[in-house]
């Protein structure tokens, strides 16, 4: 007698495949973590010259964040593949202007490319199938909750804490300036260090499918229905 499908057996190799797949999609954000920690270091390892492209892709991720949720849902929904397909080529082209009218106001056309290259790494999860079979929806709402709360936790920490400058020092700053204001501009080793802080986590919770904000938000609910 054979075990059906999903049976006993069948568990252990689920898990192993999820978490296999769950480490090639955290793959990305580790590695542009240690992208952030080496211009952090030493702009000169990668080049100095994209410290201003390095700060630019934190100030594009907030804005990856909202778009890949918007993308990943279209993707998931049961619309026939054309009316999914005008709508992400809808989306796509008003999300490619914005970052078009950025890279015109800077002259740097690698802000385009970085955007889209975030994009698929957000969207790494989906296309992996690292989510059960019914569970991508909840998959991409628990991975959009993560990286907000993330980004917020990481502004907030590099914002306020006294961070060494390391490689990035006032010759190298002023060398290659970044256009604008506010305090990235002003202190743009904050940036980069939010970059390290943020990516490390994204990919440390990409690695279980972000399940632990699952647990959280069920611990939470028990709480407040026992108080």
């Amino acid at each position: 007698m054979t075990d059906r499908p999903g049976g006993p057996e069948q568990e252990p190799r689920l898990e192993q495949k999820a978490s296999l797949l769950g480490w090639w999609s955290a793959l990305p954000d580790f590695i542009l973590a240690s992208q952030f920690l080496l211009m952090w270091i030493d702009p000169r390892i990668l080049g100095a010259r994209f410290l201003p492209l390095f700060v630019g892709l934190m100030v594009a991720e907030f804005i990856v964040i909202h778009s890949s949720v918007i993308l990943g849902n279209v993707v998931l929904g049961s619309a026939e593949k054309r009316a999914k397909a005008t709508t992400i080529l809808a989306l796509g082209g008003f999300y490619t202007l914005f970052f078009l009218g950025i890279c015109l106001a800077v002259g740097e056309w690698y802000y385009l490319f970085g955007f889209w290259l975030m994009i698929g790494n957000r969207l790494l999860g989906v296309m992996l199938g690292q989510a059960p079979d019914g569970q991508e929806r909840e998959f991409i709402q628990r991975g959009w909750a993560a990286t907000t709360i993330f980004y917020l936790l990481g502004v907030f920490l590099t914002l306020f804490l006294p961070l060494p400058r390391l490689g990035i020092t006032d010759e190298i700053q002023l060398q290659y300036s970044l256009p604008g204001e506010g305090e990235w501009v002003d202190n743009p080793h904050r940036a980069i260090a939010f970059g390290f802080f943020y990516y490390s986590m994204v990919g440390w919770s990409e690695i279980s499918a972000h399940r632990w904000f699952a647990t959280t938000k069920i611990s939470s609910q028990k709480q407040r229905s026992t108080s």
